[in-house]
């Protein structure tokens, strides 16, 4: 299996999302962090989304406008993939449910993933900007 764009279980774009989410801070930070929001979120953003997601996207706007102040292009490809996933979120739902099911807390492992190697398959998100849907 790979990257699914068409799946739109709550917990699979969660994880796709919080793989964007991980990307853009490595990409604005580096990789020598002591910690990224992998090591302090993945289990909270997996089970309670709610209480974790809005504070990640705060902090991916400051990680974006840093690298748009060296890489604009690739600040603006990696808004694109935030854009794309958000897309598929009804906006008369929440987009942060209170909590996931073990179902959807799986599902969001599989989305974490599949979004993850995506991204290592095609090289980088870079090279993601010029399809025609930004996964």
């Amino acid at each position: 299996m790979s990257l699914d764009l068409d799946n739109n279980d709550p917990g699979y774009l969660l994880g796709r999302l919080f793989a964007t989410y991980e990307n853009i801070q490595t990409a604005a930070l580096g990789r020598n962090l002591n910690s990224t929001i992998r090591d302090k979120f993945y289990g909270a953003a997996s089970a309670t989304p709610r209480k974790v997601f809005t504070l990640l996207d705060k902090g991916s706007a400051n990680h974006l406008s840093k690298l748009a102040k060296n890489k604009k292009g690739y600040a603006v490809v990696l808004e694109r993939q935030l854009a794309a996933i958000m897309e598929h979120f009804d906006p008369s739902a929440s987009p942060f449910p209170a909590f996931l099911t073990s179902d959807q807390q799986s599902l969001f492992a599989v989305g974490y993933y599949h979004q993850k190697n995506y991204r290592r398959d095609t090289g980088s998100a870079e090279t993601e900007g010029n399809s025609e849907e930004t996964p």
